[in-house]
């Protein structure tokens, strides 16, 4: 696709590939403090638009275009957590020049992190008869993920083998089979695996501000 084809494409210069419960909110905090936001997270009250959550659902499981993931991410210079994870080849196709960041951790942290947190929500708000929009659409992005066990490839096929319905009883096993797909699709000059307790250098010297 020519460059005058997505003049109009948003200017992502940051892309956080790491799943959630890695540090990702403290990474989004951290791109803003340097001057690459406004950014992107599942958390921040802007997310909550009806029509860009709808728009990573479709991106999961329909379309992830460059023209759809730019719709999605207009505004924003920068992108972190889940569903951006989850579709970083189309990400890498729509922003070639981008950096992208891996934030990790401790898989077995982060599978009690997990279990803590985005399951025991997951399982008790689909069980709600009125959830507010913000946590309904947030359940409905973590059931494409989750759901019934269906192998990914069924699901969406977008998806390169993302978790394929394994991650409840499979976490730590489907965590680094995802950093392991990272490492093995995006080039490794435009790569940073980061762990947030490293601090500002490596962030610094890797996005050169």
């Amino acid at each position: 696709m020519s460059e005058l084809m997505r003049r109009d494409a948003p200017s992502i210069q940051v892309i956080g590939v790491g799943v959630g419960r890695t540090g990702t909110l403290s990474l989004c905090k951290a791109l803003e403090t340097l001057g690459l936001g406004p950014c992107w997270h599942p958390l921040n009250v802007d997310s909550y638009e009806e029509k860009r959550w709808d728009g990573w659902i479709g991106l999961a499981e329909e379309d992830a275009s460059p023209e759809k993931c730019d719709e999605v991410l207009k505004g924003y210079r920068a992108v972190v957590d889940g569903p951006a994870a989850i579709i970083a080849s189309s990400l890498l196709k729509a922003y070639p020049q981008a950096k992208f960041i891996l934030t990790t951790r401790d898989p077995q942290s982060w599978e009690t992190s997990m279990k803590n947190t985005v399951f025991g929500m997951y399982e008790k708000r689909k069980l709600t008869k009125d959830p507010s929009f913000g946590i309904q659409q947030v359940v409905e992005m973590v059931a494409v993920i989750l759901r019934n066990g269906l192998t990914i490839t069924d699901l969406f096929p977008l998806l390169d083998g993302y978790h394929g319905g394994r991650i409840h009883d499979h976490a730590q096993e489907e965590f680094l089979k995802h950093e392991e797909h990272i490492k093995r699709i995006i080039p490794e000059n435009q790569l940073l695996i980061y762990r947030v307790e490293e601090g500002w250098d490596p962030l610094v010297n890797f996005l050169g501000v």
